[in-house]
């Protein structure tokens, strides 16, 4: 269809869209396959070990040519400006660069979302985002910004875990009163039901706080 489809066409855009989902997918599912076999790998027998080994190193290995495929299917479709669902084309394969440690490529589209589309609903995405990088590099005033613009977006499933991430930046400023009343407060939220997350991450996040 790509290929005998004209760019003019509105809906090319959401072939290749629909092509990097599924070249996503397939990423994910050798990923999940080759970790899958790390504890078997540890617990087999020396006459074992080389096979099951043999056998991650081709599931990473497609990995890696699924994700490379997936992060071309994305590019191709960020080509059209006036795709309706190109806040979400930005936001996926901003994603997926940062799930293999591509954090600077992945700004660049984080960055053009916030830019682009102000009005989208993943804006408190690309702010955690930011905020996230800045906290792994020991910057907590510039994480602290960037968890407070999420906390713009209450309804966002993001708000939460940024709210409890901002009691981390406390502990780490070495303010432990304010991060204490940080976690109650995140502790609350979930038992309030006023976290738009599901049960399993609510659990999770209550817990950690």
């Amino acid at each position: 269809l790509i290929q005998v489809t004209q760019d003019d066409d509105p809906q090319k855009p959401d072939f290749h869209f629909r092509l990097a989902e599924l070249y996503a997918e397939k990423q994910r599912y050798n990923f999940i396959q080759a970790r899958a076999l790390d504890q078997k790998i540890f617990d087999a027998q020396p006459a074992q070990k080389a096979t099951l080994q043999n056998q991650q190193k081709k599931y990473e290995s497609d990995q890696q040519k699924w994700l490379l495929e997936a992060v071309k299917a994305y590019i191709a479709a960020t080509k059209f400006k006036k795709y309706e669902l190109m806040d979400e084309v930005l936001v996926k394969l901003a994603y997926l660069l940062t799930s293999v440690k591509k954090e600077d490529q992945a700004r660049e589209f984080f960055l053009r979302l916030i830019k682009d589309y102000p009005n989208s609903k993943y804006i408190p995405d690309a702010y955690l985002s930011f905020a996230e990088d800045y906290f792994d590099k020991g910057e907590m005033d510039a994480a602290l910004k960037f968890y407070e613009k999420v906390e713009q977006f209450p309804k966002s499933s993001v708000y939460p875990y940024a709210v409890y991430k901002k009691g981390w930046c406390y502990v780490n400023q070495g303010d432990y009163k304010t991060a204490l009343e940080t976690f109650v407060g995140v502790v609350r939220m979930v038992q309030e039901h006023r976290a738009n997350v599901n049960a399993n991450q609510a659990k999770s996040l209550e817990k950690e706080a």
